[in-house]
């Protein structure tokens, strides 16, 4: 069984050419978010094998292993790769991509550095889509410059109470 296995996805047969096509589209995306948040300084390959989907990182000429990179790097890059499958399903479907981008919880999990990177990376998204709301019971994300509105949900009793703060008020 493992032969006709092998034989039927090993590399040059139907099932393994549209996972390496699929996987090429996430790269060119992700590729482009990369550009955005770190400028042209790195190069993404992902590269298909018997083992899974490795990423490689090059900086100029020089292959870098993702432990390598600084905090801020290894954040945008996995980020940039989230953003490159959504990019990808999308255009899969024939759908252009969202022009809004929600994350909920995605900042929970983050210590402070990888927080502070990661709304670094946000202030540069907020060119690519209209909208973009974080959903975080972190109360310090309140104070960061990037957000042009906070709607603060606070429940008492049986009842929500809803606070909106910010100068984007006039627009709802």
């Amino acid at each position: 069984i493992y032969k006709a296995l092998d034989n039927i996805f090993m590399e040059r047969n139907f099932p393994a050419k549209i996972i390496s096509y699929y996987v090429k589209r996430v790269e060119y995306h992700a590729q482009e978010y990369i550009n955005l948040f770190l400028g042209n300084r790195f190069t993404l390959k992902l590269n298909v094998d018997y083992g899974g989907i490795n990423a490689i990182v090059q900086e100029g000429t020089t292959q870098r292993k993702l432990e390598a990179l600084s905090m801020g790097e290894r954040t945008a890059i996995g980020f940039a790769l989230r953003l490159g499958i959504m990019s990808a399903v999308a255009e899969q479907h024939g759908l252009r991509r969202p022009d809004f981008l929600i994350i909920d919880e995605g900042l929970s999990a983050l210590d402070e550095e990888k927080r502070n990177a990661f709304l670094d990376i946000l202030g540069k998204l907020k060119e690519n889509f209209s909208t973009v709301v974080v959903i975080s019971h972190i109360g310090e994300l309140a104070d960061a410059p990037i957000f042009d509105m906070i709607v603060t949900i606070e429940r008492k009793d049986t009842q929500s109470i809803i606070k909106i703060e910010g100068n984007k008020i006039q627009e709802l």
